[in-house]
């Protein structure tokens, strides 16, 4: 790494120091598409959108069981009934569960969890076809009996519908840290030509983002165990200089302060709501799937809220076999 890249990382630091976060001015905050999830007129169904009561269980996809005990179902999403989001389906029924466990099978932030489990947790299931009669039974005694229940009563439904709307990425979410950059921390600005590399840390994460011919990377440099942040910063600089790229020395003058962004309710889509910043590399792939905030009507432990996250690949294939899920409370 050239001499000038790491000063250009401190200068002028003082500036932002009552700044919350901070963004290059010639780039817009993020925004996702969503549905707000409000409550609907629409009668209840097997296969209407809704949060608790019971799901559509045709003979094909009983009730899911996980450990020998039933799930409990959090909410259905019937695609023919919503409008379209991009990259979801148009149809079919997205069906969303939750383990009767301990903090009911969280796994984003607490991986030991997810690694000593013996089979995976079926978080969520996509039914294309729903022509088939709904005639499966939901286990009400043992789930109403559990008390664990994230819902009051689980067995009085919800009927849904959604509102869209552009959602801006928030403070909580793991994405936040992509393109927000920490005041006091390590950053540069690198260009080639109309492309550019941005390297910067958020809430101690090292985030490389590369802008090439419009398409947007993301990548995390890692010190595999030794070195310090300021080592993989150095590291990952000369990476981009030696693909080209060079030190914009006016970066700072391009820096603007921020707020934390507005966090929304319950949604499918969009970004997650946290009450605290989750514990997720920026660099992450997984989006949100889905959010049940506490008006959903779940109340994830003290006025929390829960997560759905799936991986874009996954979405796109149609495959929600590794949905994972989280959940946090104030």
């Amino acid at each position: 790494m050239r001499g000038s890249a790491f000063s250009l990382t401190v200068a002028s630091v003082t500036d932002f120091d009552t700044a919350y976060a901070l963004k290059y001015s010639f780039e817009s905050i993020p925004t996702r598409p969503a549905l707000a999830l409000k409550e609907s007129s629409r009668p209840d169904s097997p296969t209407t959108s809704k949060v608790c009561g019971t799901p559509y269980l045709p003979e094909h996809a009983p009730y899911p069981y996980y450990d020998g005990r039933p799930m409990f179902f959090i909410a259905q999403f019937n695609f023919s009934e919503l409008e379209q989001l991009p990259g979801f389906p148009t149809t079919g029924l997205l069906q969303l569960f939750v383990p009767d466990t301990d903090s009911w099978g969280v796994c984003l932030t607490a991986p030991d969890q997810q690694d000593s489990r013996q089979e995976p947790t079926p978080f969520a299931r996509y039914l294309e076809d729903l022509s088939a009669p709904h005639v499966g039974e939901m286990p009400e005694e043992e789930i109403s009996d559990s008390g664990e229940h994230p819902a009051p009563d689980p067995l009085e439904p919800v009927t849904i519908d959604g509102v869209r709307f552009d959602q801006e990425v928030n403070y909580t979410t793991h994405e936040y840290g992509r393109t927000i950059i920490d005041p006091k921390g390590l950053r540069t600005l690198l260009r080639r030509g109309q492309d550019y590399v941005d390297i910067h840390t958020f809430q101690g994460n090292l985030v490389s983002r590369w802008v090439i011919g419009g398409e947007t990377t993301f990548e995390q440099p890692t010190r595999d165990g030794q070195g310090s942040t300021k080592d993989a910063f150095a590291a990952a600089v000369a990476r981009a200089e030696q693909e080209g790229f060079t030190v914009d020395p006016h970066a700072d003058d391009y820096l603007e302060p921020i707020g934390g962004g507005d966090a929304n309710g319950s949604s499918l889509g969009g970004y997650a709501v946290f009450w605290n910043p989750i514990l997720m590399d920026p660099a992450d792939p997984r989006f949100t799937l889905a959010t049940i905030d506490q008006d959903g009507p779940c109340e994830w432990g003290d006025a929390g809220v829960g997560n759905f996250y799936i991986h874009p690949d996954d979405l796109a294939a149609r495959n929600f076999d590794r949905v994972e899920f989280a959940w946090d409370c104030g």
